[in-house]
């Protein structure tokens, strides 16, 4: 994998073993390490900085990020929760000890500075999602989209690849407005499922298309949705 290619939120896994990870963020690798990510590690729940020569890049579209406990820096309880969207870090901190009553999300940046973005959410989840649409809303106003990847979605939210004469080698769409997708998918209904555990493909209905926008940086934020 070429180090450049390396963005947050990418999906990847280890060489070695086939962990499945996501990059959380690439910036100021350690100095013994230069050309590194910062990863998380599904498999054991572990952060770490790995090399890009040791990542393989699963060409999935991003989810949601982690939420992660957040065990340094300046907590405010032992309920904190930290995630990273688009290589920034958030922390989301409860009213309450015992991780009860509104959340308030922070971002914080390299040199600890701390600014409010997001009050009086409901729980940790409701705020960190807020947040990153709130993010990708407000990149998309300021014009930073270069492009949309459209994906073909079944009902469990699961992507599949589309055989249209204008799809990429992952079965995408590449378009300059979400508004383009109606026109290139009319009539579209079913897409191809590929069981990563068994190869085997097979059609399935098609529930959505998302549009993810990318930026000029290579991140990709939250889709646009539009059912069939």
């Amino acid at each position: 994998m070429d180090y450049n290619e390396i963005v947050p939120d990418m999906h990847v896994r280890l060489a070695a073993t086939g962990d499945p990870c996501r990059v959380l963020h690439t910036r100021t690798a350690p100095a013994d390490a230069p050309e590194s990510a910062f990863v998380y590690n599904h498999s054991d729940g572990s952060r770490t900085w790995i090399a890009a020569a040791d990542l393989v890049h699963e060409h999935l579209t991003p989810a949601l990020p982690v939420l992660l406990a957040a065990t340094d820096g300046d907590l405010h309880h032992e309920n904190d929760r930290v995630f990273w969207y688009g290589g920034r870090e958030y922390r989301v901190h409860s009213m309450w000890a015992d991780g009860t009553g509104g959340c308030t999300v922070e971002h914080l940046a390299e040199d600890g500075t701390r600014t409010v973005v997001m009050r009086e959410q409901r729980n940790h989840e409701s705020a960190w999602t807020a947040t990153v649409n709130a993010v990708t809303a407000l990149r998309e106003i300021e014009g930073g989209a270069v492009e949309y990847v459209v994906e073909a979605q079944d009902s469990s939210v699961f992507g599949l690849r589309m055989t249209h004469p204008e799809a990429d080698e992952h079965g995408r769409l590449h378009v300059r407005s979400p508004e383009t997708v109606v026109a290139l998918t009319d009539g579209m209904k079913s897409a191809i499922r590929r069981d990563r555990l068994t190869g085997k493909e097979y059609r399935r209905a098609i529930y959505q298309f998302a549009a993810y926008p990318v930026f000029a940086d290579g991140w990709i934020g939250r889709p646009n949705l539009r059912r069939r």
